[in-house]
């Protein structure tokens, strides 16, 4: 493989996976649950250490958070978010670091984007929060 054919699937590799962080993006400012339903497989793993304890979950232990409270949008918070770096680990496996807001929080998440059965899904979400 040259390494221009190697940068081409790069790229089509990030754009899928942009697409994912996108969707995860847009269904945290929206609140809307299944739009993150899309995003997260459904073997993904949550964690943050930020408090005293590990905070552990599942993907339906975040969505029943999520669908608890009132949306950034709902609120009418600003849209604060952005991806910060975007690493390929491999040909099915991204790194991906955002920041999104949900005040009083600044949070800091790192996600990891898989290949699995032709969907790029998140299979892991470490997040940190800092209040603002």
């Amino acid at each position: 493989m040259t390494d221009d054919q190697q940068n081409a699937g790069d790229q089509g590799t990030n754009a899928e996976a942009m697409r994912t962080v996108q969707t995860y993006l847009d269904g945290l400012y929206a609140g809307d649950v299944d739009l993150l339903g899309e995003a997260f497989h459904e073997k993904a793993r949550l964690f943050s250490a930020t408090e005293d304890e590990l905070v552990a979950l599942d993907v339906p232990a975040y969505l029943a958070i999520v669908a608890g409270r009132p949306s950034p949008a709902s609120r009418g918070d600003a849209r604060v978010d952005e991806i910060v770096e975007v690493s390929p680990a491999g040909p099915s496996t991204v790194h991906v670091r955002v920041r999104n807001r949900y005040l009083p929080k600044q949070f800091t998440d790192d996600l990891v984007i898989v290949e699995d059965r032709g969907r790029w899904q998140i299979v892991s979400k470490v997040w940190h929060y800092d209040l603002i």
